[in-house]
């Protein structure tokens, strides 16, 4: 929720952007990892790494559906205060 009283400036939202950016980079990166050791089951400790990918794909998605949050709240700020 965007209070009132503050100032939203073009390059404190592009840092937001940026780094909103940045995180679902590290988003996609966890998802792709999970999946991939979710694939790559190897007995005996197999179960224990599939349970790490399902984990790490999860956070991905997470972080991922964050940052499309907030890349939707920034788009929404109105205009520019000097």
């Amino acid at each position: 929720m965007i209070k009132d009283g503050l100032t939203y400036t073009p390059a404190r939202i592009d840092a937001i952007t940026q780094a909103a950016l940045e995180m679902s980079s590290i988003g996609t990166l966890l998802t792709w990892a999970g999946r991939a050791a979710t694939e790559v089951i190897v007995e005996p400790t197999g179960p224990n790494l599939s349970r790490l990918g399902i984990a790490l794909a999860w956070a991905g998605d997470a972080i991922e559906d964050r940052c499309a949050t907030i890349n939707e709240a920034v788009s929404n700020v109105g205009e520019w205060k000097p």
